[in-house]
């Protein structure tokens, strides 16, 4: 069986082996965690852990502070415009990127919590709240009818 407990010490249908990605990952360590958000990259079926959301989560904020920080900032601050300008469209490649997988583990988290994953999409217009109340979502056992057919036997 594929049983996994997670933070609260509830035993859920999840895997303990980081490469099965058609079943959540519950107590995923951080370096799994973002590795399964990469390979996971258009995933848009099955459900995704708390950890596993919110190491993604850390980890594309990480990803995006440092450039603002490391580049952006000092090119600003001594008007070097054309470096601001080099820094900025790198942010911009970075953050486009990163779009797609972080709308994914989104939605797949939502579905962990047995909702519609297309609730995902207000993430667009409610960021910060949206991030903290879908990482804040209990695990559902209900939400396994979002499993790939394959994850169910």
């Amino acid at each position: 069986m594929n049983y996994a407990e997670d933070s609260s010490g509830e035993n859920f249908y999840g895997t303990k082996d980081p490469d099965n990605l058609l079943l959540p990952y519950y107590n995923a360590p951080a370096l799994t965690a973002v590795k399964r958000f990469f390979k996971n990259y258009v995933n848009f079926k099955g459900r995704a852990s708390k950890s596993e959301y919110w190491w993604s989560v850390l980890f594309v904020n990480i990803v995006g502070l440092v450039p603002g920080v490391g580049v952006v900032l000092p090119a600003a601050l001594a008007g070097e415009v054309g470096g601001l300008l080099l820094s900025l469209l790198i942010m911009l490649i970075v953050g486009l990127a990163l779009t797609l997988p972080t709308l994914s583990v989104s939605w797949r988290r939502l579905q962990d919590a047995n909702i519609n994953g297309v609730f995902a999409l207000f993430i667009f217009v409610f960021s910060t709240i949206t991030t903290i109340v879908i990482g804040l979502l209990s695990t559902n056992a209900e939400g396994r009818v979002f499993d790939a057919p394959a994850a169910r036997r």
